[in-house]
């Protein structure tokens, strides 16, 4: 064997091992937050066990939000935005839930989705520093950032994280009438 093949076959080698070891990193690293969805090929592997909920509420409610909408002013409710894809099964198994929230304390919370996959709107993944989805994050009324979970979360859990955080939204909701 000449030198030259020899040279090309240890790079060929060389090349292949930091592509196992990149690959390595990435499943690690998925591995280490269970029920995020890294990756759009692990989306349906990383589901949580959790049943799917189904919702009479059409899908139109949670849709992507360009970024001219977010420069808009504040609202000035408490806000839940939820960062993810619509490729997502993490992701769309959260939707329903959303569409039930947003139906069910409107005027008391706002809640919005953004697809952090669609080409416009990669900029606010960076802003938010998004690695995995779906992130919610939490919004006091006048736009500081409370609170951020990585992964799926029942309606449950949502209520009790916004109580926790001094928004019984039960009882707003029953003062609201």
């Amino acid at each position: 064997m000449t030198t030259k093949n020899k040279d090309k076959k240890t790079f060929l080698i060389l090349t292949i091992s930091a592509y196992v070891i990149l690959v390595a990193i990435m499943i690690y690293r998925a591995q280490q937050s269970p029920g995020t969805c890294p990756f759009l090929s692990m989306c349906g592997s990383s589901a949580p066990v959790e049943a799917k909920e189904t919702s009479a509420v059409p899908a139109t409610i949670i849709k992507a939000i360009p970024v001219a909408a977010l420069k808009s002013k504040i609202n000035k409710l408490p806000k839940l935005l939820e960062l993810g894809s619509k490729s997502c099964v993490p992701c769309q198994m959260m939707e329903p839930i959303l569409a039930k929230l947003t139906k069910e304390y409107k005027g008391i919370i706002k809640i919005e989705f953004i697809d952090v996959w669609l080409k416009e709107n990669v900029s606010i993944g960076k802003k938010y520093k998004i690695n995995s989805i779906p992130v919610q994050i939490i919004f006091d009324a006048e736009g500081k950032e409370l609170w951020r979970h990585t992964g799926f979360m029942s309606e449950e859990n949502i209520l009790k994280k916004w109580k926790e955080l001094g928004y019984d939204l039960a009882a707003l909701k029953k003062a609201k009438k």
